[in-house]
């Protein structure tokens, strides 16, 4: 790829924040790196949310490579607010190492950051609505899908106040109306989403979030000519703490999944088919940023997946969520020292600040951009 530097852009700094642990940080960072790079940016503001501090939030992409690109690399963070530090991590770290030197000349790169700006700045899986991105993606113009099963969840969301004795009993009365449901039906339909409690998890919303809206915007017009397309959608919390666990949406039989098997692994792959974490079947997961960006692009084959980064077991990883609900909804003082110990404690089993792990993450996001990088070379 040839790509020269702009005259006058910001160098690349030996102190350059890779990890960072906040929102304005992770961006100012990655538009430093991505403008020194010459790549070609572009920031988004969101029209309403603003962060935590009142500041204007944005999503922000930048783009390597020819425009008209019939192969592009597509890497998303931030679909999950909390989950966005290590994908915004492994974007950086990539530009900031200049991989981007070593990408054919025929094939193009877009990174878009912070998809879900307020989740981001806010420590929050939902945007601004409370709606969880990934199941928003789907068309809205027809009659939502009910989810009774998960009404009956919905009691058990409210800890009170957070503390081991309540996610004690949260896990034992999900334990008695799982075994009451069916395991199988229960997970499913709790991994599903739903459409009718805006104040519980795996909301879905009721309309397109501007987050949606403007992600389909952006592939349509930055990958418009593309034939095919290779989706990573970096998130965390599912999978071996010192692995990756990829979430691939493609059947057996499909192009597609052959592809994704022959870029990271068919052993890899096949596990997001047989189970999922602790689960025994993959869960029918519908609103998909991933579904939204193949919708976009009826042209172009997207060859991709959710891959995620282990963290802690998944009782850990559903307290945390438990907690961002807790924060949003009933927390008694937001600014308070309760409210920054529970953050904490929730940011801590989405992104963990072991260095080891976090440079495994890095290590990680570089073979797997290589990866996908050669298999589009190869298509």
């Amino acid at each position: 790829m040839n790509t020269e530097t702009t005259p006058g852009a910001p160098r690349l700094l030996n102190d350059d924040i890779v990890f960072a642990d906040a929102y304005e940080d992770a961006r100012a960072s990655f538009l430093m790196l991505s403008e020194g790079a010459g790549a070609a940016t572009q920031s988004h503001r969101h029209p309403t949310a603003v962060g935590i501090d009142g500041a204007p939030l944005f999503v922000d992409t930048a783009y390597f490579g020819p425009r008209d690109a019939r192969k592009v690399l597509l890497s998303l963070s931030g679909v999950h607010g909390q989950e966005f530090y290590a994908g915004s991590a492994a974007q950086r770290r990539w530009i900031r190492s200049e991989r981007w030197r070593e990408v054919p000349d025929d094939l193009g790169i877009l990174f878009v950051h912070a998809l879900n700006p307020f989740g981001c700045a806010w420590f929050s899986r939902t945007t601004e609505n409370n709606v969880d991105l990934n199941r928003n993606f789907i068309d809205h113009t027809k009659p939502h899908q009910k989810n009774p099963t998960y009404g009956e969840l919905i009691p058990l969301l409210k800890l009170g106040a957070p503390s081991e004795k309540a996610f004690a009993d949260f896990e034992k009365k999900m334990k008695g109306l799982e075994e009451s449901i069916g395991v199988e039906k229960f997970r499913r339909a709790v991994m599903r989403g739903q459409y009718e409690h805006p104040e519980a998890t795996a909301y879905g919303g009721v309309k397109p979030e501007w987050s949606n809206t403007l992600l389909r915007r952006i592939v349509t017009e930055h990958l418009g000519t593309a034939q095919f397309v290779g989706l990573i959608d970096w998130h965390t919390g599912i999978g071996p703490t010192d692995g990756t666990f990829i979430v691939c949406f493609h059947n057996p039989g499909e192009p597609a999944f052959d592809h994704v098997c022959d870029w990271w692994g068919k052993s890899n792959v096949e596990k997001s088919l047989s189970s999922f974490g602790e689960f025994e079947f993959r869960p029918d997961f519908s609103g998909l940023a991933f579904q939204g960006v193949r919708e976009s692009l009826p042209n172009a084959e997207v060859i991709g997946a959710v891959i995620e980064f282990g963290t802690y077991s998944p009782e850990e990883v559903s307290r945390a969520i438990l907690v961002d609900l807790w924060l949003r909804f009933d927390c008694p003082d937001p600014a308070g020292e309760d409210a920054a110990y529970w953050c904490a404690y929730m940011m801590e089993r989405l992104w963990p600040q072991s260095p080891d792990w976090r440079n495994n993450c890095l290590r990680l996001s570089d073979d797997l951009y290589s990866r996908t990088v050669a298999g589009l070379a190869a298509l």
